[in-house]
């Protein structure tokens, strides 16, 4: 997993976090999480209404990201398309 890059990084991380059945809904945040602060990702992207989920994550991973709460697919583009340039 060393020569991967980021993306593909966090989501062999994800994998191995939900593989888990009995992890919550909610929990899956926390994982997703986790998976990008791992692999050094800033930026995560979240549905607007997961944003009360946020809680959930343990502040010594939150306070290394930047959760940006999203409400439509254009804004997720937007932002993605932004940042790629």
């Amino acid at each position: 997993m060393k020569n991967l890059p980021p993306r593909e990084k966090a989501e062999k991380l994800l994998d191995e976090y939900v593989k888990n059945p009995a992890l919550k809904k909610h929990m899956q945040m926390v994982a997703k999480a986790m998976a990008a602060y791992r692999v050094g990702i800033k930026d995560v992207i979240i549905p607007a209404q997961n944003k009360k989920d946020l809680v959930e994550i343990p502040n010594r991973i939150r306070r290394h990201l930047n959760f940006i709460p999203v409400k439509k697919l254009d804004e997720v583009l937007g932002r993605v398309l932004m940042n790629s340039e």
